[in-house]
């Protein structure tokens, strides 16, 4: 995996959460009071997230289309996948305290 596919959580080429006309599930952790991992959102990412996708933007690389759930699942659990690694940023952001 190259560094620069890691400094950029939302530009992995299968990325579909900009196409606001598809259902899209959360499949990153819980963020308190926030969001819930497994929640499906019709229309793309909610927009009271903004502030924390801007915080966190790996937050927004854990949307992804609903028929894709299967295969990331697999990638958030291999070690060292782009999933992963949000994934692990996103426990972090939590741990730092999301506001």
């Amino acid at each position: 995996m190259s560094e620069e596919s890691l400094k950029e959580p939302n530009k992995e080429p299968d990325k579909t959460a900009s196409n606001v006309d598809s259902s899209l599930i959360y499949l990153g952790p819980n963020l308190p009071s926030m969001l819930n991992r497994f929640t499906v959102y019709k229309g793309g990412m909610p927009k009271h997230l903004d502030k924390m996708v801007t915080d966190c933007p790996e937050i927004e690389s854990m949307f992804v289309p609903v028929a894709k759930l299967s295969e990331v699942m697999g990638k958030i659990n291999q070690t060292g996948t782009p999933y992963n690694v949000w994934y692990n940023a996103i426990i972090e952001f939590i741990k730092k305290g999301v506001k």
